[in-house]
């Protein structure tokens, strides 16, 4: 587990940096900014995750990097969602999942007519790795899946002084889960944040 979540962490980070020198070779006179984010809140599970668990919380933490006046940077996340087993439903077998994952994301920021406005909506996607293991406390396998993903959302960020603070939504779909879950379907769930960024943009 700690070996993967190295290679997550690695891969997420690593991706932000490389992508800052061609990106900064065709934004001359313009800052390159980096950013680092920590947020938490409630994490929905849906579909087949639904069935077998309830919501739980999420935690994120990543860097991203901004190019001067352009509305897109760059994103690199690595979550943890934990949901808890879901034992009002007798017609199903409940079981406790864990998700880590690395997401790197392209996110816009819309431009506002008044550049002193400290509110900043933008919207975000992209692609990542997800590590899926849940417990059905001996009832079921409890085989753990590492697979490709998705994400998209949006949020609002409020600029302050030095730093930021922000609200944010994503819908994660991971593909072909190969856990007692999902039989090899697709896992989603929908994490709504609250978090802060460091750095000055």
């Amino acid at each position: 587990m700690y070996r993967l979540m190295g290679v997550l962490m690695t891969a997420a980070f690593g991706a932000v940096v490389l992508a800052s020198p061609a990106r900064a070779q065709t934004t001359s006179a313009r800052q390159v900014g980096v950013h680092i984010n920590v947020a938490g809140g409630l994490s929905i599970p849906l579909g087949d995750l639904n069935d077998v668990s309830k919501a739980g919380w999420d935690l994120e933490g990543g860097a991203e990097l901004t190019f001067g006046s352009s509305p897109f940077s760059v994103r690199g996340d690595v979550l943890f969602n934990s949901f808890s087993a879901d034992k009002d439903r007798p017609s199903v077998i409940p079981a406790d999942v864990d998700v880590w994952g690395g997401v790197l994301d392209i996110v816009y920021t819309f431009p506002q007519p008044d550049k002193s406005s400290m509110v900043k909506p933008y919207v975000l996607g992209g692609l990542g790795v997800y590590h899926s293991n849940p417990d059905f406390d001996g009832a079921l396998s409890d085989r753990s899946s590492t697979d490709l993903g998705i994400n998209l959302g949006g949020g609002l960020r409020f600029d302050l002084s030095g730093f930021s603070t922000f609200a944010e939504a994503r819908y994660h779909r991971i593909f072909s889960v190969n856990t007692a879950v999902t039989g090899g379907g697709s896992e989603s769930f929908f994490p709504i944040n609250f978090g802060v960024s460091f750095g000055t943009r």
